[in-house]
């Protein structure tokens, strides 16, 4: 695939950019836009825990609320929410608060393709906006093979065509990947190809969260 709709290569990332802090009354916030999907993270915390229930001796309870852009959260929904709450409880140093809560609130604002990546990239920053003690950062990236062609970042007309779709969750400080979901039918080599492409992808990823913090804290 030489060109796709958009005017993209099949490697290239859509356009990103994010603003932290835009949320007085949460302790730390970002919004953050891959293309024309958005989503507004909130996060409140550390703080009493609001049902004893959930209340750990050893660390923070770690509370993810995946909101969509209208309605009730559906069961896909929560498959996303479960997928993002796994990132950021690996990254996080809970441990250093027992016995409290941190609550992420993930709202879409717009969604168009790789809605699950945009988010955790967006929770990174305001995790780090808000202060929370983190082991390093995470960044996440969409991978889907459309017509045979990997691409990357796809758009939601392009996810709807694509025969397969994989999000990457990676470390920034390990080559591994941190987390996985993938959708649709695909083969060993497909797989581990788009395993392969989505490290370069986060990289990009990283970069861009870097200069974005480097911005923040220079002004």
């Amino acid at each position: 695939m030489a060109t796709r709709k958009d005017n993209r290569s099949s490697n290239q990332l859509r356009s990103i950019s994010s603003e932290q802090g835009v949320l007085v009354r949460a302790d730390g916030s970002c919004r953050f836009s891959q293309g024309n999907s958005q989503v507004m993270v909130a996060i409140y915390g550390p703080m009493e825990v609001q049902r004893q229930t959930k209340e750990l001796i050893d660390r923070a309870y770690i509370e993810v609320i995946y909101k969509p852009r209208s309605g009730i959260a559906s069961p896909a929904d929560k498959e996303k929410e479960k997928y993002i709450k796994n990132c950021v409880e690996a990254a996080i140093l809970s441990t250093l608060h027992p016995r409290t809560e941190i609550s992420i609130v993930v709202q879409v604002l717009n969604e168009d393709g790789s809605i699950v990546s945009t988010a955790v990239n967006a929770a990174c920053l305001a995790l780090i906006d808000a202060g929370i003690p983190m082991k390093n950062m995470i960044a996440a990236t969409t991978i889907a093979y459309l017509d045979g062609d990997l691409i990357l970042d796809p758009t939601e007309k392009e996810e709807k065509e694509s025969s397969s779709i994989f999000t990457f969750a990676i470390h920034s400080q390990s080559d591994g990947t941190l987390a996985v979901r993938t959708k649709g039918f695909f083969s060993e080599d497909e797989f581990n190809h788009a395993s392969e492409a989505s490290q370069g992808a986060c990289e990009r990823v990283f970069s861009f969260l870097r200069r974005s913090l480097e911005k923040k804290y220079a002004e």
